[in-house]
């Protein structure tokens, strides 16, 4: 077993007090090592959620996509009856933000 001598400032010292408390540790050196012994569990349940996170992004502008094709699709056809009908870009379908951050938002919750 080894010892471990740690100098800290004012500030270091009221950061490791503050976590102390939200730990509900009765020692410094308990918190040091608990939150040691938890970042590396932290990092890894990070680095998944990032990952997932990602994945949702990419399904979200694939759905985008979708819809605008579908649009674009629904006017071509549109087209043949009236001939002034435009294709549609993400410009002209400003809900696509809205809906894109409502379907995050549900990827999220499912996630949790």
């Amino acid at each position: 077993m080894g010892t471990l001598t740690i100098r800290t400032t004012a500030e270091q010292d009221q950061i490791i007090e503050q976590v102390q408390q939200l730990l509900g540790e009765s020692a410094g050196s308990k918190t040091l090592l608990r939150c040691v012994a938890e970042y590396q569990k932290l990092s890894l349940t990070l680095e998944d959620q990032n990952l997932k996170l990602k994945e949702a992004l990419n399904r979200v502008d694939e759905l985008e996509n979708l819809i605008l094709n579908y649009l674009n699709s629904q006017h071509a056809l549109m087209s043949v009856v009236s001939p002034h009908t435009n294709k549609v870009t993400r410009k002209q379908y400003p809900a696509s933000s809205q809906v894109a951050k409502q379907n995050l938002n549900k990827i999220l919750e499912t996630l949790r």
